[in-house]
């Protein structure tokens, strides 16, 4: 069960900053920034999603049904990224390309702390507040 908290903050743009710098202590970060584009197309200014209460990483062997199932479990906000090698899982391809950095093909977690930040306010459930 999350916590629902909503503040006023005077700066965005600082903030973010801020946020970003703060957010580097902790080992899963997702730091998504709309960079101020004035479209109706983002719910969002940025949202950031820090700490894994839960995750899974693995190859792309069953990829998407791990996916699935670790998505079903959750039933929670989930951040992450499927590699390129993923569509091995799907299709007859192979890839021989020198992976030098060794990520997991998958990786998704589920965040300890969520923040949404949505004009000059920011919380981890911003829906009701701002449109």
């Amino acid at each position: 069960m999350r916590t629902t908290i909503v503040k006023h903050i005077s700066n965005p743009l600082e903030f973010k900053q801020q946020l970003l710098h703060w957010a580097n202590q902790f080992r899963e970060v997702a730091f998504l920034d709309s960079n101020n584009y004035q479209q109706d197309y983002s719910n969002y200014d940025c949202v950031v999603a820090v700490e894994a209460f839960t995750s899974i990483q693995t190859d792309y062997h069953n990829a998407f049904e791990d996916l699935y199932q670790y998505q079903s479990y959750a039933k929670d906000w989930l951040f992450g990224y499927l590699s390129y090698d993923v569509k091995n899982d799907i299709e007859a391809l192979q890839s021989k390309n020198y992976d030098g950095l060794d990520f997991p093909d998958l990786f998704f977690f589920q965040p300890k702390k969520l923040l949404f930040l949505k004009r000059k306010r920011i919380g981890n459930q911003l829906s009701k507040y701002v449109r």
